[in-house]
Order: C-alpha cells, then structure tokens, then sequence
C-alpha cells in the first residue's frame, strides 16, 4: 500500500497467505497481519541482533526463504516507495 500524499507506505502479509518455504519444505503463513513499513527500511550490523538477542530484547528466528513471487512484490512495492531513502530504492531497483 503506497499513499504518497500521505507520505505513506507499507507491505501487508496477509494471515494464512503462504509467503515462505520453511527448510523442511512447508510453507509458512503469519497467523495475524504482518506489516513492513518502507520509511524504517534500513540496514543493521548483524552483531546489533546478537547483542539484541543476547540481552533477550528480542528474539530472531529463521523461518525459511520468501516465496519469489511475494519477494518480487515486496521489492516492488519498496522500490517505488518515496518513504524509502533514495540510496535503497536504487538498490532494490537494480
């Protein structure tokens, strides 16, 4: 969902819609609406999830890999995004 005019932008996991394979081979689908807001796309050192982790201020688990289909959606939706820093849309553009 993109609304620029309302300098909003934002990429809905609907629940029960299958968006992953886990490493066993099902799929996966979140159990409540899951939100990825284009204006916090960024990029963080892995060792700030790993003192985040080991502080327990949160937890992190691999589910498993995006389906390509809704990988190709979320770039999309991201790429077009004027709330995502130009140094990132053009990334996600190439």
């Amino acid at each position: 969902m993109n609304i620029p005019e309302r300098m909003f932008n934002v990429f809905v996991f609907l629940p029960g819609e299958n968006v992953a394979i886990k490493e066993d081979g099902t799929s996966f689908a979140f159990k409540k609406n899951t939100f990825i807001y284009g204006a916090n796309l960024d990029v963080y050192p892995v060792e700030r999830f790993d003192l985040q982790e080991r502080m327990a201020q949160t937890t992190i688990e691999k589910i498993g890999t995006l389906d390509e289909a809704v990988f190709t959606e979320l770039v999309a939706c991201l790429s077009e995004s004027k709330m995502v820093k130009n140094k990132y849309r053009r990334i996600l553009k190439s």
